[in-house]
């Protein structure tokens, strides 16, 4: 059983009905792919993200606790933005000179988590109770 039926449009009816038909049609493709080009945006964002470099310093060589941080075993090396957290350090003026507060493995980022100042040169002063010499860096 086949229906039929006729429209019986003017010119300019038949018109309207067209751009709205066609008008729908588009919102519905438009709600159709617009997750998938959203996540197709969110690769490329990520994959740009990833191509981004910053310098960080890194362990030359694996350090005990302890290490004074010197240009033989830290250096400044370009790495990829999303590897290098927000408190690495950036420059090696930054390290040298610093001591290091925990084990450091080969080829580690190196963050101010990592490293405590090195000790100024002990300024004796005298107590005011007793007459003990303090060490002031020790404080």
């Amino acid at each position: 059983m086949t229906l039929k039926f006729k429209l019986n449009l003017t010119r300019e009816e038949a018109f309207f009905v067209g751009n709205v038909v066609g008008i729908m049609a588009l919102i519905g493709v438009i709600i159709i792919t617009a997750p998938m080009k959203m996540a197709e945006q969110k690769q490329l964002e990520e994959a740009a993200k990833s191509q981004i470099l910053v310098t960080a310093v890194i362990a030359k060589k694996p350090m005990a606790t302890g290490t004074v941080f010197d240009a033989t075993n830290v250096a400044e090396e370009r790495l990829s933005s999303e590897l290098v957290p927000k408190e690495a350090l950036k420059s090696l003026k930054d390290a040298v000179g610093q001591i290091c507060n925990r084990p450091i493995n080969r080829d580690e980022v190196i963050t101010t988590e990592y490293l405590r100042a090195k000790p100024k040169e002990a300024v004796k002063i005298r107590g005011f109770d007793s007459g003990q010499l303090y060490d002031a860096a020790g404080c």
